[in-house]
C-alpha cells in the first residue's frame, strides 16, 4: 500500500496538469547581438511555476510554487560533439526552398480540411495577447514574404487574439531584431488532441 501511494499521487498530478488550464508567457528581445528570452509556464491555477531564462550566454531553469522560487539550476553550455564523416552512400540533402515549396503545395491542396482543424487548434488557446515589435528579413526575399503571409493568415483566423504588434519586413538584407511579449492560456490535453488531428491530416495526405 505504501509503495502505491507515490504512484497514485504522481498520476493525480499528471491528470491535473493535463486537464487544468496552463498559462504560457514568452518575453523575448534581440537587439543587435544582445539576446534575452524568458519562457514561463504556470500550472494548476498558477500554483506550480516553471521558468527558463536566457540572458546572453547565461541560461537557467527555475522551479517554484506560486512566485517563490524553490529550485534554480544554472545550465552549462554543452560542448558540440565532433561531426562524423558522412558515408559516400548518404542521400543528398533536399534544399530548403524545395521543402518549403512542397509544404506550400500540400497546404494549398488540403487547405479546406486543415483550416477547420487549425481554427479548432487556435481556439484551444484562450485569451492570447501579443505586444511588441519585430523587424525581420532573410537573405532570400521570398522567405520574408512567405513568413509575413503566414503571420497575417494566422492572425486573421485566430479568434480572440489581442495584439499591439508592429511587424516590419526587411527585403534588402538579412536582419532580425525583436522585442515582444506573448501570453496565452490553454488546456494541455485539448491542445495535444487538436495538434494530433492536424498532424494526422498532413500525414494521410502525403
Amino acid at each position: 500500500m505504501i509503495f502505491w501511494m507515490p504512484v497514485v499521487i504522481i498520476c493525480v498530478l499528471l491528470l491535473l496538469l493535463l486537464c487544468l488550464t496552463t498559462q504560457l508567457r514568452v518575453n523575448a528581445a534581440k537587439i543587435d547581438k544582445s539576446n534575452q528570452l524568458v519562457l514561463e509556464l504556470s500550472f494548476i491555477f498558477n500554483v506550480i511555476l516553471l521558468r527558463y531564462c536566457q540572458l546572453a550566454a547565461r541560461k537557467s531553469l527555475h522551479f517554484g510554487i506560486g512566485r517563490w522560487g524553490i529550485i534554480k539550476i544554472n545550465l552549462k553550455k554543452s560542448t558540440p560533439a565532433p561531426k562524423k564523416s558522412k558515408p559516400a552512400t548518404a542521400k543528398p540533402k533536399v534544399p530548403f526552398s524545395q521543402r518549403l515549396t512542397k509544404f506550400a503545395r500540400l497546404l494549398h491542396r488540403h487547405w479546406r480540411e486543415l483550416k477547420t482543424e487549425l481554427v479548432y487548434l487556435l481556439r484551444s488557446f484562450h485569451r492570447p495577447q501579443l505586444n511588441g515589435k519585430m523587424q525581420i528579413g532573410f537573405q532570400n526575399p521570398m522567405y520574408t514574404g512567405l513568413l509575413f503571409g503566414g503571420y497575417y493568415l494566422i492572425t486573421a483566423i485566430w479568434p480572440g487574439l489581442t495584439q499591439r504588434f508592429n511587424l516590419q519586413p526587411v527585403f534588402i538584407r538579412a536582419e532580425t531584431n525583436w522585442d515582444f511579449t506573448f501570453r496565452v492560456e490553454f488546456v494541455p490535453l485539448q491542445l495535444i488532441w487538436r495538434g494530433f488531428r492536424c498532424w494526422q491530416i498532413i500525414r494521410q495526405s502525403k
